[in-house]
């Protein structure tokens, strides 16, 4: 299991200009700065566990139902602590009793919390040691690159193609929560 952050919107970090330009001005939305957190898991013999979603949001998205392998948590932050490791645990890894569960060293999976968890769900934990992750974390070297870069795809496809909707300042839309979340599960399966 590892955690990482997913952007909703994807912008290129290339442009292109006049030959010569010392300067070239790139105006954004501003929501490439907004962003959900997620928790991706598999198991050594390659099943997907649901991804773990925390929204930057205090209410429930109106009317939605979340893709069957996504499960969510809305939060005013998008920050992964002891209390939403346990709260990943008890949603995720519940009833999976006896399960080896690799994470790396980051400090809310060392906290006193997150070990009674571990043992009240009765699972095993091997916390990765620091500076090891690109040598024994696969979902830092090989999931996330994957992930990020199929959900930009899908972004830049959305943002050619799709019709545009503005904000009170005249500024494009980001997609949204919801078609964030459709992208994730449609590139987790």
């Amino acid at each position: 299991m590892d955690e990482t952050s997913i952007y909703l919107d994807c912008p290129s970090r290339y442009t292109f200009t006049d030959k010569g330009a010392k300067r070239v001005k790139v105006d954004t939305k501003g929501a490439e700065m907004v962003r959900i957190s997620a928790a991706f898991t598999a198991s050594a013999c390659g099943n997907k566990f649901p991804i773990y979603l925390i929204i930057p949001r205090t209410n429930e998205l109106e009317n939605y139902t979340p893709p069957a392998n996504i499960r969510i948590l809305y939060k005013s932050t998008t920050t992964f602590n002891e209390d939403t490791i346990c709260e990943y645990l008890e949603t995720i890894m519940s009833n999976r009793k006896g399960s080896f569960l690799y994470l790396d060293s980051a400090r809310c999976h060392i906290t006193t919390s997150v070990k009674d968890m571990f043992n009240r769900l009765d699972l095993e934990q091997f916390i990765i040691p620091p500076r090891m992750t690109n040598i024994l974390q696969p979902a830092d070297v090989s999931w996330f690159a994957k992930v990020k870069k199929a959900d930009c795809a899908k972004w830049s496809q959305w943002s050619r193609n799709s019709p545009k909707t503005y904000t009170i300042h005249g500024n494009s839309k980001s997609p949204g929560y919801v078609l964030a979340i459709q992208w994730l599960s449609e590139i987790w399966d």
